[in-house]
């Protein structure tokens, strides 16, 4: 009997063991709520690449852009695919090479009325690098034909990769960091759909080592132009938060406003997301001392006056720029990275209720571990009523595990789907002079797909972030217990 105690102590010993290891590697560890399902990685998608950008269009399917290294891994490429609710995720593909580095950093994608989709990239390293534009229509967005040859927009852009693009299709205005001149805020813009850039011009100087980032843009009804952005010092702190607005009638600008500044204590005034929606303007950006927060101005009046900036949140931490778009009832949503506490850090949604914020709620949260702790959220809606949502782990050096994503269904109005406007017919462009040493595209290598429920189940759902599926955790921790009580038969017969 004493032979069999002992025993039963060592077994016990291992199980212990065993479960403190599954612990600490982020098993089954993060929960998905009610109405959203599991988070998932996104299929061929690069351990190390940044979240994508993403565009819905008519037809209710989502574009889906990152650049990422093709098979080679010597160089990277702008890679395209596409999810739909009911059959999940398409096929990656590279679209774009880049013209002088193996790196083209993606900035910023647009879908215009027309159907086409328009993104801009920097091309280069940090001592030097240009601005590229290119477009193609929706309906043939995967092939690389398609797709314009990469129209040069600036050249001195950098060395801060920070880039928007906004506008209505046939006019389109570019904001990005610079050095032509000197360093600072540049402008460009097109009236014949990107074909050709007018000359850049300084929004706003800095010095050298001041650098504008986190660049974003909204469009007003009348068509105006709202940008908001930061100013980063040499240690990567942002200083100040600015505003301007562009008249596109005149293409005048206005004098920049500071939203908010780093005061004394403070860790930094960052990342800063604009929308123009029901006759006001909405700005919300992270400041405070650590941890940081969220906070918000509104204008009224299209940016000519704002009011007091307000809290958010209870929530805290440093997750990159909120992302704020709208359903098919014209409801106004937030999707964001943040924290309560150590124990659930996660992504968050959240709906404007007229006056204030409706109380977060989790795509998927739970403890921070080496290979979780959700970032730089990017989202789009689909069909009206399905928000697709996707961001990396930032844990603060640890490895990287590509780009995750989970999706629902809002209370909403569903938008029926509707064909793609015809491809309006364009005389051949002409490409921009490139390096007489080209790579060749090379084709990715085929992975398995992955197809979404067509109904969300309306379940919460235990989601593992590790490498180790929930299912198996719960299957072999089961086994262990069924296995521990026959034990204690054997110990008490």
């Amino acid at each position: 009997m004493r032979h069999k105690k002992t025993c039963f102590k060592i077994f016990i010993g291992v199980l212990i063991s065993t479960g403190l290891f599954w612990a600490g590697h982020g098993v089954a560890l993060a929960q998905t709520p009610a109405g959203w399902s599991a988070q998932a990685r996104i299929p061929e998608y690069d351990d190390e690449a940044r979240p994508p950008e993403m565009v819905a269009d008519s037809t209710g399917t989502v574009h889906v852009f990152n650049y990422q290294p093709v098979d080679d891994f010597t160089n990277q490429a702008i890679f395209h695919r596409t999810w739909r609710p009911d059959t999940g995720w398409s096929e990656a593909r590279d679209i774009i090479l880049p013209l002088r580095s193996n790196q083209p950093r993606l900035q910023s994608v647009l879908l215009d009325e027309a159907g086409y989709i328009h993104l801009i990239f920097f091309d280069g390293n940090e001592l030097g690098a240009s601005l590229y534009y290119s477009r193609a229509h929706a309906s043939r967005a995967n092939l690389a034909p398609a797709w314009l040859p990469p129209v040069l927009v600036a050249d001195n852009a950098g060395p801060l990769p920070s880039a928007a693009v906004a506008g209505d299709g046939q006019n389109l205005y570019v904001l990005y960091t610079g050095r032509g001149e000197r360093a600072g805020l540049y402008f460009s813009h097109s009236d014949d759909r990107g074909e050709t850039w007018a000359a850049s011009s300084l929004l706003l100087p800095t010095f050298d080592d001041l650098q504008p980032f986190g660049t974003r843009f909204t469009l007003d009804p009348q068509g105006n132009l709202h940008a908001v952005w930061s100013i980063v010092d040499s240690f990567g702190l942002d200083q100040e938060l600015y505003y301007a607005r562009l008249d596109t009638e005149t293409m005048d600008w206005s004098w920049p406003v500071m939203l908010a500044q780093k005061d004394e204590g403070d860790y930094k005034s960052a990342w800063p997301s604009i929308i123009a929606w029901q006759g006001q303007l909405m700005v919300v950006y992270m400041d405070g001392p650590l941890p940081p927060t969220r906070f918000m101005r509104q204008s009224f009046d299209w940016g000519r006056t704002w009011t007091e900036p307000v809290r958010l949140f209870p929530h805290v931490g440093e997750y990159e720029h909120a992302v704020l778009l709208t359903d098919g009832d014209d409801n106004l949503h937030i999707v964001l990275g943040n924290r309560r506490d150590n124990m659930s850090h996660g992504m968050w949604h959240g709906v404007w209720l007229g006056d204030r914020w409706s109380d977060l709620e989790p795509l998927v949260s739970g403890p921070k571990t080496p290979t979780f702790d959700p970032s730089a959220p990017r989202a789009a809606i689909a069909q009206g009523n399905i928000l697709l949502a996707a961001w990396w782990t930032d844990t603060g050096g640890g490895p990287r595990n590509g780009a995750w994503y989970s999706f629902g269904r809002l209370d909403a109005s569903p938008v029926s789907a509707q064909p793609l406007p015809t491809a309006i017919p364009t005389a051949t462009p002409q490409p921009t002079p490139e390096p007489t040493a080209r790579p060749v595209t090379p084709t990715p290598t085929p992975r398995p797909n992955v197809t979404l429920p067509v109904e969300l189940r309306g379940q919460a759902v235990p989601q593992t972030n590790a490498g180790i599926p929930v299912g198996v955790a719960v299957a072999a921790v089961t086994a262990l217990l069924l296995v521990i009580g026959s034990i204690y038969r054997w110990l008490t017969s």
